[in-house]
């Protein structure tokens, strides 16, 4: 979730947030709100990199297992950029190897 005034991320969940109170089921809930799919496309001024990676692992970061909660809660901003491409999720090995095949796939003549 971020703040769309400025582009910067107020927080990120493995969950859709916001969460709806008002909705009965998941799929009303998904319907009221607008919701982005996290890329993942990393750019680092030299020194925010070397404060990033000596921050301690959060209680956020703990629980959603996302390391940007780290920065955030150590008052660090993140910008985000709105994009109408979609990307395929790498967070196993079997992901690797599902994208090795959707570029063998489409690289073959």
């Amino acid at each position: 979730m971020f703040s769309i005034k400025k582009n910067f991320a107020l927080y990120f969940s493995r969950s859709p947030i916001p969460f709806c109170r008002d909705a009965q089921r998941r799929d009303e809930w998904l319907k009221l709100g607008v919701y982005y799919k996290h890329i993942g496309i990393y750019v680092y001024k030299r020194n925010s990199l070397f404060k990033f990676v000596n921050l301690k692992t959060s209680k956020l970061e703990e629980l959603e297992k996302l390391e940007q909660l780290r920065a955030i809660e150590n008052g660090m901003r993140i910008k985000v950029v709105i994009t109408d491409k979609d990307t395929i999720g790498v967070d196993t090995f079997s992901d690797i190897e599902n994208v090795v095949s959707i570029l063998k796939q489409k690289t073959s003549f």
